[in-house]
């Protein structure tokens, strides 16, 4: 039993050292759509915070598109709630990849705030081209989300990227990746394991900073399940590529 409650403590401690959540406490204030709860991490990304829904449609892919459309359309906030049934609506629980692409397609060249450009759905086979095309895209500099660098205390522009998770359950989940630190890109590279190596997304309201290697795992198992396996490739992503 010892040494059964040692391995749980170890494991637990481990969880705790890779993942490090923190909710983003500064509500942003808006005069409209005042039912819209989106917060402002202390690196100045905004998260939103994931509307409740009583149907079988979960609304992660929304939300993240709810965070793109603020770095990419001037800083525009938009109700999750609102866009869902109109972009991003179909007949499986969650949103699909084509769904939310097309979706974000559709709402940004309706709406001339927005950059002009497509988004576009890349899946990688291997780890590391996951990685660097995540850290090449999320670095171009396009939109006008600034981020506060926490080394340096400079801002940047960062182009969020949406992946495709497993969360901690079962369910598969979007996230909203704004940046990755202590990663330098190049094939076959072991830079993902080390500690300093860091995958940071925002997601219902809070910020998470995740050891590479674990946020790759967790893109990689999207399609572990007989039900996705057959629909799904590995390491989805979303990126939007200006005109």
């Amino acid at each position: 039993m010892k040494n059964k409650n040692l391995i749980l403590m170890v494991l637990g401690l481990s969880l705790i050292s890779s993942v490090c959540s923190a909710a983003c406490i500064n509500r942003v204030k808006l005069n409209i759509l005042k039912d819209v709860k989106v917060y402002q991490c202390e690196d100045e990304t905004i998260s939103y915070l994931q509307p409740n829904n009583t149907t079988y449609e979960g609304l992660c892919g929304p939300t993240a598109g709810a965070n793109a459309f603020y770095a990419y359309c001037r800083n525009t906030f938009v109700d999750p709630k609102l866009i869902a049934p109109k972009y991003f609506w179909d007949i499986t629980p969650g949103v699909r990849p084509d769904i939310l692409k097309s979706g974000l397609n559709r709402m940004f060249k309706n709406n001339s705030e927005c950059l002009k450009g497509n988004w576009k759905y890349y899946y990688s086979t291997n780890r590391w081209d996951f990685l660097d095309s995540v850290y090449f895209e999320v670095r171009r500099g396009n939109g006008t989300q600034k981020r506060i660098i926490s080394n340096t205390g400079t801002k940047a522009i960062r182009s969020p990227v949406l992946v495709l998770t497993k969360a901690y359950g079962k369910n598969l989940h979007w996230v909203t990746v704004v940046d990755i630190v202590g990663y330098k890109p190049s094939k076959m590279n072991s830079d993902y394991e080390k500690p300093e190596c860091k995958v940071i997304y925002n997601d219902s309201g809070t910020q998470t900073t995740e050891a590479c290697k674990t946020f790759v795992n967790r893109s990689n198992e999207i399609d572990d399940h007989w039900y996705t396996d057959i629909v799904l490739p590995e390491y989805v992503h979303l990126v939007f590529e200006p005109a």
